[in-house]
């Protein structure tokens, strides 16, 4: 186990107790859909790096956010619905196991 995984679990266990990652992005999908923007929401399954994710959406040029870890340890990922289409086929092409709604 590296630095990187260690970092993440020490994250996954401190996110049981998180309410503002949450909030976050509430105001965030409010603020997307009160400018007239669809988003859209998938899960990633537990064994994936939230850091991982987030860096092969923006190196495509896909605004993401949201991130929110689940209590099962999947990950909720929010995009904009124009994008949802070549986020999901670029993680899944990267090898994400992705779980739609």
């Amino acid at each position: 186990m590296g630095l990187l995984d260690l970092f993440d679990t020490l994250l996954a266990v401190g996110s049981m107790f998180d309410w503002i990652t949450p909030t976050r992005a509430f105001l965030e999908d409010s603020i997307h859909v009160m400018s007239g923007n669809k988003i859209y929401d998938f899960t990633i399954a537990s064994d994936e790096s939230i850091r991982r994710v987030r860096r092969s959406l923006k190196n495509a040029g896909i605004k993401s956010w949201g991130y929110v870890r689940t209590f099962g340890g999947d990950v909720i990922v929010t995009v904009s619905h124009q994008n949802a289409e070549s986020a999901v086929q670029l993680l899944r092409k990267q090898g994400f196991n992705i779980k739609e709604y």
